[in-house]
Parts: C-alpha cells; sequence; structure tokens
C-alpha cells in the first residue's frame, strides 16, 4: 500500500478499534479513579465519548502513519529533498541501514502523534468519569481552569510509555512483513529491503494481521 493507502488503513482501523473497545476502556477509567464493580453507576452511559474517541483516534492513526512513513522513505533516502534552490534530488546514499531507520521514523511518528492524542485521551477520560457530559464541555473546563497544561496532562508520561512501545512494535512489524513477503509465493528474488515499499506490497488484510501479530507480541 502506499502512504495515503496506510493512512487511510490505520485510520479505519483505529476508528473501529476505538468504537468496539470504548465500553471496557471507560470501566477502566471509571475503576481507577475509584468506581466499583459492583456500584450500578459505573456501568452507567458506557458509550458516552464514543464518537469523539473514534474520530480521534482515526486522526492520531493516521498522523502516526503518515509521519512515519515519510520519516522512513527520508531515513533510508528514497524521498526526494529540496536543495537550497528549491530544486528537488535524490540522496545519493541512505543515511541509515534498512532496519536501523525503522524505530528512529517510529519515535518521530510516536511524538508527532502525541500533540493531539494526549488533549484527545485527557479529554475522554474527563468525560467517561462523567465530570462532564460532552467532549467541548471537558475541553473548556478545562482550558479555563489549567490552560495548556491541563490539557497536556500526563504528557511526559504518556510519551514514556508509547515511545519504546511503538518503536519496538513498529520494528516487528516490518521484520514480519519482510519475512512474509519473502515467503509468499509471489515473493521477489532477492526480497526488498526493510520498509523500503518496493517490489508486491501488502493487502490490508495482510497488513492487518501483521500488525495484529507485531502488537500483541508488543505487549506481552
Amino acid at each position: 500500500m502506499g502512504l495515503e493507502a496506510d493512512m487511510a488503513a490505520g485510520a479505519g482501523a483505529g476508528a473501529m478499534v476505538a468504537g468496539l473497545l470504548f465500553p471496557l476502556n471507560t470501566l477502566k477509567t471509571r475503576l481507577m479513579v475509584g468506581g466499583s464493580l459492583r456500584t450500578r453507576s459505573t456501568y452507567d452511559n458506557l458509550w458516552r465519548g464514543v464518537r469523539f474517541d473514534m474520530v480521534g483516534q482515526a486522526v492520531t492513526t493516521a498522523i502516526f502513519f503518515g509521519v512515519y512513513g515519510r520519516l522512513l522513505h527520508v531515513l533510508q533516502g528514497s524521498l526526494p529533498i529540496q536543495d537550497a534552490d528549491s530544486e528537488a534530488s535524490l540522496l545519493d546514499a541512505r543515511t541509515l541501514p534498512d532496519g536501523a531507520s525503522v524505530a528512529p521514523a517510529a519515535i518521530g511518528a510516536a511524538l508527532a502523534m502525541s500533540l493531539f492524542s494526549v488533549p484527545l485521551e485527557v479529554v475522554k477520560q474527563h468525560v467517561q468519569t462523567g465530570r462532564f457530559a460532552s467532549p467541548a464541555a471537558a475541553t473548556r473546563a478545562i482550558l479555563q481552569r489549567r490552560g495548556l497544561r491541563g490539557i497536556y496532562h500526563g504528557y511526559c508520561y504518556s510519551v514514556a510509555r508509547d515511545l519504546p512501545f511503538d518503536s519496538v512494535q513498529m520494528t516487528l512489524f516490518e521484520l514480519l512483513k519482510s519475512w512474509y513477503l519473502a515467503s509468499s509465493p509471489h515473493a521477489l528474488s532477492p526480497p526488498p529491503p526493510t520498509g523500503m515499499g518496493r517490489g508486491r506490497q501488502l493487502l490490508p488484510g495482510e497488513s492487518a494481521l501483521i500488525g495484529g501479530a507485531a502488537g500483541g507480541v508488543t505487549g506481552l
């Protein structure tokens, strides 16, 4: 798949997963702030804010894959670079080996995504716990009371948690993808370098399965 297709597929997958797991995520959030499984109110309005979360996950996931794909190509020297005279030119050599470029690209993508995902998570949790009736009301109240420090509450923790996870997950994804393409009946000889995107590309279903496997292993 091309970069635009990766972004679209990522956005669709992010929205779908967010919608399916939203009630469980709401329960987890309420239990973390002192709720009880024995209390009826814990189970009220489990879907409150689901549309906001689905849209947010679609946007942030698309941002991640868009930045990741572009950084990966830049690091591997396959994207036109603008010189001082604004004329497109190709890098003569790769700046990093194929495999070594995956983790930096994933880290850069995770940092870009965090600028949007952390505020979305803060607002979502305020709605899930019943403090506010809507994401709009929660956003206004947080900004009025604490400004940007409130909307980015927990940012350093989130980044410290997500950067290692995303770098390991995408490295595993690229390794599994290269192995799968090399072992498939339509594989190239020799197989394309990791992450370079040449030759046969993964179908959306194949990408989803490999991505799920990489995420599952990383989560262990």
